[in-house]
């Protein structure tokens, strides 16, 4: 790290604990990676005051025990949660921060306007947390829209496409679709473990199992990718052409936008009826020469061939916690079913609806259609493809006659 940004060398440093970079292992480069990557800059921070006033209009503001003074949109309350939930010692630095905004209004950390209406927002940035909230004034309370890390932004575009049908069973149902990891046909090592770990598990295992821990190792890989279910999603600032090409080939259907914070929205209550749930941005590694980086349980779940790391990829996982005897096990994997469906709540985890560019006519109007008999309230978030709309530019400039 020999930039000359002092700001970004001295993130590093109390990163890393001044240790030379490359003595760094892999996940402490993939978390640093984030670091550098992700923040809540101004410009992020003005969508989140527009979506809290949007948020406000329709249900409202509410007061918390023990921040007198502030008022929290629905969606900051399940900001606060999470970090509650997370028992960090930065917590009591947040409630600090929290508590401090009534008497802190003249000048706070990042300030911005949003135009139009009763607009005004702050971007507060401290204690290793960002805070985006609505000024008040002598008769009102700070109104708090969301809360997030210093170092990942909540705004951070995510993606997921669908084709014509299973889209439309999404928004008919509102529940996601989960498929069983063994059935990511893509990827044939997917959940599987890079060689030098086989190899050290094997190691561990002969001293039990004898001559017989190969396939032992062999068929803890099978349990594992037999009894987890996944949602895969990419992180993109865009759409991406090769993303419809690949799972819309038919032409119809659409892909969801959202956001890193909307998707840890969801996971809150995800992880509540699913003990075995995790939420984590994938790792890419190179399975030849390189090692998990560390041997929590299901971690494999959550790493793949660098071969496959354009995919970006965030993933939900509910990773499987068998018990019982082997061949029971195993025999409740061949009934067990291929997916499943999770309830989910649409208006909070979709930011836009976004149709394929390759859309017939009809298969537009169906899905207009669907958004509006079973969500009608995503109808203002559907929209044309940006790739269709650069098409439709090119069209126009190609039938203009020459001057």
């Amino acid at each position: 790290m020999n930039g000359s940004d002092a700001k970004i060398t001295k993130l590093f440093c109390s990163f890393t604990g001044n240790k030379p970079q490359e003595e760094l292992s892999l996940e402490e480069r993939a978390s640093l990676r984030r670091l550098l990557e992700f923040g809540t800059t101004p410009e992020n921070a003005c969508e989140l005051v527009k979506e809290g006033i949007d948020e406000e209009g329709s249900t409202g503001s509410h007061s918390i025990e023990g921040f007198p003074g502030v008022q929290f949109t629905e969606s900051a309350e399940r900001d606060l949660e999470f970090y509650r939930e997370c028992q960090n010692a930065q917590f009591g630095l947040l409630k600090e921060l929290l508590a401090g905004l009534p008497g802190r209004r003249p000048a706070i950390g990042n300030g911005f306007s949003v135009a139009g209406g009763n607009g005004r927002g702050r971007l507060l940035r401290e204690s290793s947390f960002s805070v985006v909230f609505r000024v008040g004034d002598e008769t009102t309370s700070e109104i708090v829209f969301a809360i997030g890390r210093i170092g990942i932004s909540p705004t951070t575009k995510v993606w997921r496409y669908f084709d014509q049908y299973k889209g439309e069973d999404l928004l008919k149902t509102g529940c996601l679709f989960f498929s069983r990891l063994d059935q990511l046909t893509d990827d044939s090592v997917e959940a599987r473990l890079p060689p030098f770990d086989k190899q050290a598990k094997v190691q561990i295992f002969k001293g039990q199992f004898g001559e017989l821990a190969p396939q032992t190792v062999d068929d803890l890989e099978t349990i594992l990718r037999g009894t987890t279910y996944v949602c895969c999603w990419t992180r993109r600032e865009h759409e991406s052409y090769l993303m419809w090409k690949h799972y819309c080939p038919s032409g119809g259907g659409f892909a969801i936008r959202s956001t890193w914070r909307r998707l840890r929205l969801f996971f809150q209550d995800f992880r509540t009826e699913n003990a075995g749930g995790a939420f984590r941005e994938m790792g890419y590694l190179d399975r030849k020469r390189q090692a998990l980086p560390n041997e929590r349980f299901g971690e494999e779940v959550f790493w793949k061939s660098n071969l496959f790391s354009d995919e970006i990829e965030i993933r939900f996982a509910e990773i499987g916690m068998s018990c019982g005897v082997h061949k029971e096990i195993m025999d409740r994997i061949k009934t067990s079913p291929h997916g499943k469906w999770i309830q989910c709540d649409l208006k909070l985890l979709i930011q836009k609806i976004v149709i394929n560019p390759s859309a017939s006519a009809d298969q537009k109007r169906r899905l207009r259609d669907v958004v509006g008999r079973f969500c009608p309230v995503l109808l203002p978030r559907l929209r044309e493809s940006d790739i269709w709309r650069s098409e439709q530019r090119c069209a126009r400039t190609d039938a203009m006659p020459p001057i």
